[in-house]
């Protein structure tokens, strides 16, 4: 997907596309009801210079009278016909709007690096991407229903006082360009400002979501108030962004007032003056004044979504500078799918550090025979999870490729490399969703009897046969209504039904009890049957049966063998296994 316009309302013209037809019809529509809905006070001032004697002679008055009321009553039933029209077309394409920057908005978030998660609250994330929902749909709103209709009434306005009398004209045209003087000056302070409130509003939301996310530890620890002696700050931070933009807000309106009444005052005594001299019917004084009325009226609507769409656009600005950031993982242009035969791996002069970390693999090589299983090892730091998290492309190397099968993994596409590779995680993530559809996960076209086979070899059919709604109990969120044992035996479960040629364990069992291991263990055996493994342990038990064990230390393999080899050398490994297993203690 492109990268996001970093600006609202190129971000708003963006989302546009595909309504141009359906727009511009809604625009016509507008346009020729704003038009019968202005003819409207004409043909009612008509009526009045005929009530006043000032045109027609009396013979005909009443024909007049009723031709023009007949003209009255066509003007505003056509612009409420039009009208209702022009809201059928709004509704399509304001509910098509807000549905398609959702969807578009969580696509292209979803795309981010893991170094771009591994920065921000997913709770936050996900509520900035329904802000900026609501946000594009009061833009569409505003500009369509107040800054169109506004630019539509004006110049029909402007139009018709010309029509009726050009000097009056001029100075409302006058009026109208020192109140959008005003306007202008007004709006960029308050946009910055309400910008700034947005951003102040995410971080302290982002806080609150962290207490209220670790609400276990918050009771244990009885650390309510502590965690309120923290978050103040950010309150009040985020009060003075409040009270900076209703001030500012607040003055603006003011402003805006004198210069509204001093236009309406002036346009009034005009009137009179130009009846007094005889320069216009009586007629004309209501048609003109009608028309300032309502012109002044549709000004204050404005002024207000003015206000609403400086909040809109600044708030929407906030959450785009963070969504408008480029991926930085991509397909390459022309990349094609990843092609797994034997499943074999190879690191290549690996060269890789994180951001704010020295280098973590340095000139790193390693090949993985097709369907050999291999079990990583060494202490926290080591860089296990990092060489499994650059297999999946979440990090790009810096030096060096990582190929499968020979092919780069850089030069296929994201999709289909992560189809080729199954991980069961040492913290399951189980959807808020059914077991069912946890199991069946990334599946539209699985059949009931694959998923039910699934379980039954992960050993999991048991106990969800157990549960109150077997397949269609729910999990709660993030999997809190089973155990560590029964999570991991869905993953499992889900892990036989993709059935990818190469799988990664990242400590499968190390958070479970005995019982829950063997279960795990036992699942394993059909799980790992004719793919590449590739499973990271600490607890060395669990790696007794791999083909090969690698030993792994800042970023270098220093030893590898299978167990009993590495046993026998006495170093590393065999150190790690006497402290595990007790073995050569007195």
């Amino acid at each position: 997907m492109d990268k996001y316009p970093a600006k609202a309302f190129s971000y708003f013209l963006k989302e546009l596309k595909g309504y141009r037809r359906i727009y511009l019809l809604l625009l016509i529509s507008i346009a020729i009801a704003l038009f019968f809905d202005k003819l409207a006070p004409y043909y009612f001032s008509k009526i009045i210079d005929v009530f006043s004697g000032n045109i027609g002679d009396k013979k005909d008055s009443l024909e007049l009278i009723f031709k023009y009321f007949g003209l009255f009553i066509l003007s505003i039933f056509l612009f409420n016909i039009l009208r209702r029209f022009g809201m059928f077309l709004c509704q399509k394409i304001e509910t098509g709007l807000r549905i398609k920057t959702k969807r578009n908005a969580m696509i292209y978030m979803a795309g981010h690096s893991e170094r771009f998660f591994n920065e921000q609250h997913s709770a936050s994330l996900g509520a900035k991407v329904g802000q900026l929902s609501d946000q594009m749909s009061d833009m569409f709103m505003l500009s369509l229903w107040e800054f169109y209709t506004a630019a539509v009434v004006m110049l029909i306005t402007i139009g018709m006082l010309f029509w009726v009398n050009y000097f009056f004209a001029l100075v409302f045209l006058f009026w109208l360009i020192v109140l959008a003087f005003l306007l202008g000056k007004s709006s960029k302070k308050l946009k910055e400002c309400f910008e700034y409130r947005a951003e102040r509003r995410s971080v302290t939301t982002s806080r609150i979501v962290d207490i209220l996310s670790n609400h276990t530890l918050l009771k244990s620890f009885a650390s309510l108030n502590y965690e309120c002696e923290k978050l103040a700050p950010f309150l009040d931070e985020e009060r003075k962004a409040l009270s900076e933009s209703f001030n500012k807000m607040e003055n603006a309106r003011f402003i805006q007032f004198i210069a509204v009444a001093l236009f309406q005052i002036s346009m009034v005594l005009l009137a009179i003056y130009l009846w007094y001299c005889g320069l216009i019917t009586t007629g004309n004084v209501v048609f003109m004044l009608l028309l300032v009325s309502s012109e002044i009226s549709t000004f204050q609507f404005f002024v207000f979504s003015l206000l609403h769409w400086n909040r809109s656009t600044g708030e929407a600005e906030n959450t785009l500078k963070l969504l408008s950031q480029p991926h930085e993982i991509t397909d390459k242009q022309n990349a094609k799918k990843l092609k797994v035969k034997r499943g074999v791996i190879e690191f290549k002069n690996v060269f890789f550090k994180y951001s704010t970390r020295k280098q973590v693999m340095e000139n790193f090589n390693l090949k993985i025979k097709s369907h050999e299983k291999i079990g990583l090892v060494g202490i926290s730091g080591s860089g296990k999870s990092t060489l499994v998290n650059l297999l999946q492309r979440f990090y790009e190397v810096h030096e060096g490729a990582i190929l499968i099968d020979g092919q780069n993994i850089s030069d296929v596409t994201l999709d289909s490399l992560h189809n080729a590779i199954a991980v069961i995680p040492q913290d399951t993530a189980l959807f808020y969703r059914s077991i069912f559809e946890n199991i069946a996960y990334g599946r539209s076209d699985v059949t009931k009897k694959a998923v039910f086979d699934a379980a039954k070899k992960a050993y999991a059919d048991e106990f969800i046969t157990e549960m109150p709604n077997g397949y269609d109990s729910m999990v709660g969120e993030r999997g809190v209504k089973v155990s560590g044992g029964q999570r991991q035996r869905i993953a499992v479960a889900r892990a036989i039904l993709k059935n990818a040629p190469i799988l990664i364990l990242d400590e499968a069992t190390s958070a479970l009890d005995s019982v829950s291991e063997e279960y795990i263990q036992k699942s394993m055996k059909s799980l790992m049957r004719g793919k590449t493994v590739i499973a990271i342990a600490h607890r060395l038990s669990t790696l007794q049966k791999m083909d090969r064990i690698i030993v792994m230390s800042k970023g270098k393999i220093i030893e590898q063998g299978t167990p009993e080899e590495l046993l026998k050398k006495r170093g590393t490994y065999a150190k790690l296994w006497k402290i595990q297993t007790g073995i050569g203690k007195k």
